[in-house]
């Protein structure tokens, strides 16, 4: 507060507050922390990149990307697998449920663009008895030592509260094609010259602003509706009623209380010398944010759907934008051939050469319209 001598007034602008949970700037890529100490590597800043993922997906994020994330997962793996033949792997697969744990690998992929699941050989058999789904959020990259030479994971329930005895890491051996033995974790990530064979980057990686926004501007919206409409205000305060602590705490007060997108605009406080009274509050517009942040929608929800790779068509967010049900039939075959099938065979070739197969296929959503439309002309 010192320049408030030589300023006869200064003006001071309350920014709105960003969620410091995640990030206290504009989103910045996660970057990978190789701690020795803990002999892991870090996922994210603060070993908590997924959490954000999980948060934009579950609670603080667009409603067009979680429609988005669960649109893509049933398209992928949400019709099961093909009738297979061999009777082992009919039985393994009915024994460990896996048109269900096919759901939650399929989910992992499209939120993470990675995936795990928990092997247990069969004693000298290189044949699986147990396969099950490995939340990729709970799992680390250890770092191979001495004592432990080998490639492996760490699995705790909460990397942010590790000492609790609920949430100690486990150690859990890397699958080894070559000596396959206990259990194991396979882990898949998505190939991108920056991960280096480590953590995936989502595909939706350029779009985190644009669904943080979306949901900025619907808690704006929000606000306006339950406070109605109330206006911002400004705040005028004499320098010389309050000593330079108080000032400083007033004003670190006045952000914390009414900055924010739930607080739906701006205040602005004059700091000076010829303001006549200790204090005085007085309303004043938004100058018009309403009327931005909805020019701004259509721009943030372009964004989205375009770090998507899915035909926007397809999520029908307003009326009139899908047409007949042959051009449904164009965009779903589209959207297949372009993303589904690539991301399905992924999967597939994953467990044909786990079981030494070839028999293990994913079923696809176009074949199941198509039937729909034949069933429909009695076909």
């Amino acid at each position: 507060m010192e320049n408030n001598k030589e300023n006869k007034n200064k003006f001071v602008v309350v920014d709105r507050q960003v969620r410091e949970d995640f990030y206290d700037t504009n989103y910045t890529c996660p970057t990978n922390k190789y701690n020795k100490g803990r002999g892991i590597i870090e996922w994210g800043n603060t070993n908590s990149y997924p959490n954000l993922l999980l948060n934009l997906y579950n609670h603080n994020g667009s409603p067009i990307h979680t429609k988005i994330i669960n649109m893509k997962t049933k398209y992928t793996v949400g019709q099961g697998f093909e009738d297979i033949l061999d009777k082992r792997i009919v039985e393994l697969f009915k024994r460990n449920n896996m048109n269900r744990e096919i759901k939650k690998i399929g989910l992992d992929y499209e939120l993470f663009n990675g995936f795990a699941f928990k092997i247990v050989w069969n004693g000298n058999s290189d044949f699986p008895i147990k396969i099950q789904h490995v939340n990729l959020q709970k799992l680390r990259f250890g770092i191979p030592n001495d004592k432990i030479p080998y490639n492996h994971f760490w699995f705790s329930n909460n990397w942010n509260a590790t000492r609790m005895s609920t949430n100690i890491p486990k150690l859990v051996a890397a699958y080894d094609e070559d000596n396959k033995v206990g259990t194991q974790l396979y882990y898949y990530s998505q190939y991108n010259p920056e991960t280096d064979g480590l953590y995936p980057i989502p595909n939706y990686e350029t779009s985190i602003d644009a669904i943080d926004t979306d949901y900025r501007i619907s808690k704006f919206h929000n606000s306006n509706v339950r406070y109605g409409f109330a206006p911002s205000a400004i705040f005028k305060v004499n320098q010389n009623s309050m000593g330079e602590k108080e000032l400083d705490e007033f004003v670190f007060d006045l952000r914390s209380r009414r900055a924010g997108e739930e607080n739906a605009g701006k205040d602005m406080l004059i700091i000076g010398d010829d303001i006549e009274n200790m204090m005085t509050m007085e309303p004043f517009n938004t100058n018009n944010s309403d009327i931005k942040f909805r020019d701004l929608l259509k721009s943030i929800e372009s964004r989205i759907i375009a770090g998507s790779e899915i035909p926007p068509q397809l999520l029908m967010l307003y009326g009139g934008q899908l047409g007949s049900v042959d051009e449904r039939d164009f965009l779903t075959q589209e959207f297949q051939n372009g993303y589904v099938t690539p991301r399905q065979n992924e999967i597939e070739s994953i467990f044909n050469d786990l079981l030494n197969t070839d028999e293990i296929e994913l079923k696809q959503v176009e074949n199941i319209y198509k039937q729909n439309k034949d069933e429909q002309n009695g076909n």
